[in-house]
């Protein structure tokens, strides 16, 4: 090993080389996780590469705005026609260094949703999503306003996900390093978002944790490119399967019988 060292060759504990296999980092690795961080900070790429990657993620979002402004429209009529209450729902969020600022979505849940507090979302079997939203989450065109987000510079388009204050603070004591997050600017979408998923509890956040440290560590404009085509991709996915869920649930109750169908 000595001799392969004074070669130039470079090692890591079995544990972060099993977390680079399967795309998370092992969260208990805290020398490694900083060792990651001020890499990634005194770099060349993050000093030039990566600002000028959000800088031209803001124009993009700018041009996608316009583009989809009839989506936009759509979507706010059957908002406003199948669930009273506002098209949009603005919620406070944790961004980049800890800085709050307001997350905007097109509204998936009844207004009254959070009238006993605030709580995590049990994904689209949550009884407070309406018909619509269930499909508006399904596709994540819900997302679709974020661009918003991005065009201030609250968000970029690849990140990790900005959580509420309320889980913030839960989170940030129950899961190692989970305030290294902040350290990078957050995302509509991002490889934890894609590997691990929605996290509805203090377990399910740990694995999600896992992964965005992985991608803070290996953020480079390729895997920012896959992680943005592979979301596209499954949200044309997830869209089709929910519209063929509904189609199959309509004609279902067309051929009940008369007296069943009431």
């Amino acid at each position: 090993m000595h001799q392969a060292l004074a070669f130039g060759a470079e090692w890591c504990p079995l544990l972060i080389f099993q977390g680079f296999l399967n795309g998370h980092a092992h969260i208990r690795s805290l020398h490694d996780v900083l060792e990651w961080i001020h890499w990634r900070e005194k770099s060349v790429v993050s000093a030039i590469v990566f600002p000028l990657i959000c800088l031209m993620q803001r124009s993009i979002a700018l041009a996608l705005a316009v583009v989809l402004a009839p989506v936009f429209i759509a979507v706010s009529l059957a908002i406003k026609k199948t669930s009273p209450g506002p098209v949009f729902y603005q919620q406070t969020r944790v961004g980049h260094r800890g800085k709050h600022f307001k997350l905007i979505k097109f509204r998936t849940m009844r207004v009254s949703a959070e009238q006993d507090g605030p709580r995590w979302c049990a994904g689209n079997n949550d009884s407070r999503i309406y018909p619509l939203g269930r499909l508006l989450r399904a596709s994540h065109i819900d997302e679709f306003p974020q661009l918003w987000n991005v065009i201030k510079g609250d968000l970029c388009f690849v990140g990790p996900r900005p959580e509420r204050p309320e889980f913030h603070d839960l989170l940030e004591n129950e899961v190692p390093h989970f305030r290294v997050r902040a350290r990078v600017r957050p995302g509509i979408t991002g490889w934890a978002q894609l590997r691990a998923g929605y996290a509805a509890s203090v377990e399910e956040s740990k694995l999600k944790v896992a992964h965005d440290l992985y991608f803070i560590r290996a953020a480079n404009p390729i895997l920012i490119l896959k992680i943005i085509f592979d979301t596209g991709f499954k949200c044309i996915r997830e869209l089709k399967n929910a519209l063929l869920r509904k189609i199959f649930a309509r004609n279902e109750r067309s051929n009940l019988p008369s007296g069943e169908n009431t």
